[in-house]
């Protein structure tokens, strides 16, 4: 939209300054044609009556005034200034060029001046209706954020994704100061672990790798097993009639008549005619299985040998999964 003509005449005015390239050392006898401007000079008394103005303190007069327009006009907000006191809640814009606000009366204190940004007890980040610079995100959240660049005093505060100023109300969680007398989480190069909530929250540990521990006890080599007996005896065993084979007996007699007895025994008579005379008893013997008793003491064998060691290396072994590197910014609270 084009600037009607009183803007741009405003335009013109606001952005310069009166007297700004004025002499500030003024000569006893001025020089006609030259401007000057008193650097000195006092304004609370006022113009007097009756009396002619000096041109270099009208100058200087205005010199402050149009470069008083002139910041308003370009940062909005005054900066900072230890020359000036402010009331509590004043705004100003800082050395880092962020807002900060007043929390006390500040008095003016050239030679050790608080400096917005290094103390929040004195200047601390604005209030918007109720809320900080950071959004409504709860003081304290621990957030993983992608393309951050720093800011801030100690470079400590994140520049977002398409942002130009650094963000007053985060910090990056790099063990550094809270500026509250505390300090922020270091998650640089690490995981982060869920705590279980009973008081083990800002804990840490594990180890980027590690080294097995090889424990080798002492053992025993080279030994011998000695040759021992069986020690088995075998009884003696004296078989009875069940056990020996079956047999019979053949007894010669020449007096024997001829006779079949009931108990199977045959007897023939040895007769003149020449036939034989012979007695057969009775088949004995079972044929029968048998054993043989045995002992056996047992007998055990013994190992022998020289004791040694056994030595082992370990190498370290990383114990870092794929990772993709990412900023964690903290909220800070109000």
């Amino acid at each position: 939209m084009a600037l009607s003509g009183i803007q741009r005449t405003f335009a013109g005015v606001l952005n310069s300054i009166w007297g700004k390239n004025a002499q500030t050392t003024i000569p006893t006898q001025p020089v006609s044609g030259i401007a000057y401007r008193d650097t000195d000079a006092e304004f609370e008394s006022g113009q007097k009556y009756d009396s002619l103005g000096e041109s270099s303190r009208w100058n200087q007069l205005l010199y402050l005034l149009s470069g008083l327009s002139e910041e308003c006009s370009r940062f909005g907000i005054l900066p900072w200034s230890s020359a000036q006191p402010y009331n509590k809640g004043a705004l100003c814009i800082g050395p880092d060029g962020s807002l900060w606000q007043a929390q006390v009366a500040i008095a003016v204190n050239p030679t050790n001046p608080v400096t917005p940004g290094t103390n929040p007890a004195i200047w601390d980040v604005p209030l918007f209706k109720g809320k900080k610079a950071g959004g409504d995100t709860p003081p304290g959240s621990v957030i993983p954020f992608y393309s951050v660049n720093l800011g801030g005093p100690d470079n400590r505060n994140p520049i977002f994704w398409g942002q130009s100023e650094p963000d007053t109300g985060w910090l990056i969680c790099d063990g550094g100061s809270d500026g509250r007398g505390g300090s922020v989480p270091d998650l640089r190069g690490k995981f982060v672990m869920c705590s279980t909530y009973s008081g083990d929250a800002g804990q840490t540990g594990g180890a980027a790798s590690v080294t097995p521990t090889v424990s080798v006890q002492n053992a025993t080599q080279g030994g011998s097993i000695a040759t021992a007996a069986t020690g088995i005896t075998i009884q003696a065993h004296t078989l009875g009639v069940e056990q020996i084979p079956s047999h019979n007996h053949t007894v010669g007699n020449s007096y024997l008549i001829g006779k079949v007895s009931a108990n199977g025994y045959s007897l023939f008579n040895n007769t003149p005619e020449g036939k034989e005379n012979n007695l057969m008893m009775a088949n004995t013997g079972g044929t029968q299985a048998h054993t043989h008793g045995r002992t056996d003491p047992g007998h055990s064998h013994t190992f022998t040998g020289a004791a040694h060691t056994h030595a082992a290396t370990a190498n370290a072994i990383s114990t870092v999964p794929p990772y993709y590197k990412i900023a964690y910014c903290v909220k800070l609270p109000e």
